[in-house]
């Protein structure tokens, strides 16, 4: 069993920062052997420069990390992609948009492209993470 210890996490003043403990990359899943892990191009921060917080999220404040699990093809597509761990369905509908959205260079194995299996978290801040502003 998994725990995701970030789901639990309490309000704090200035609410907790979602996602703090996860690493912000692609996971191969188990029992691949890849050389090289498929990377996005332009990093993680092209998934944030990408995605947008829903308004239905907002309306509800919900926020969270949604998981992806997907295959990323020997021509660096993401294929076959599906919700691991959801949350808010504004979130993981925004979150499989970002994932369409992202070009990947693909894994390779002996110096040659091969498809691999992925997930990857995509993290919605949502109110409670962002600083309070000063009156």
């Amino acid at each position: 069993m998994v725990l995701f210890p970030f789901l639990a996490a309490g309000c704090g003043s200035s609410g907790p920062v979602v996602g703090a403990d996860v690493e912000r990359r692609v996971y191969v899943l188990e029992g691949q052997k890849v050389d090289r892990p498929p990377q996005i191009e332009g990093g993680y921060a092209e998934v944030d420069r990408v995605k947008k917080y829903p308004p239905a999220a907002e309306e509800d404040d919900a926020y969270g990390v949604i998981w992806l699990q997907c295959t990323i093809s020997a021509s660096g597509v993401a294929t076959r992609v599906q919700v691991a761990q959801g949350g808010h369905p504004a979130l993981e509908t925004e979150a499989l948009n970002v994932i369409q959205q992202l070009d990947f260079r693909p894994a390779t194995q002996g110096g040659a492209p091969v498809q691999s299996q992925i997930q990857l978290p995509v993290i919605f801040q949502g109110p409670y993470a962002r600083p309070k502003k000063s009156s």
